[in-house]
């Protein structure tokens, strides 16, 4: 996967690298599912502090969406 991202990545070797390519992978979807779930809360915005359900909802659908997405990471790194 980073040698796709990277091409150099893949000529260079492993000893070059502070963490394995599985660890940088990993790293690399983390980092990718804290942008996602940062992107969808500025897109969809808060509702009003006085909107209780409206703001519970969201948290609810946010953490479902990134359960599915932790969980299709799981699932890609075996």
């Amino acid at each position: 996967m980073l040698a796709m991202l990277v091409p150099g990545f893949a000529q260079a070797s492993t000893a070059a690298h502070a963490i394995s390519a599985p660890a940088g992978a990993a790293l690399f979807w983390g980092a990718a599912l804290l942008a996602a779930g940062t992107t969808v809360a500025w897109v969809l915005g808060r509702p009003s502090a006085q909107a209780r359900w409206p703001r519970i909802g969201f948290g609810l659908a946010l953490l479902a969406v990134m359960v599915v997405l932790a969980l299709q990471l799981a699932a890609d790194l075996g």
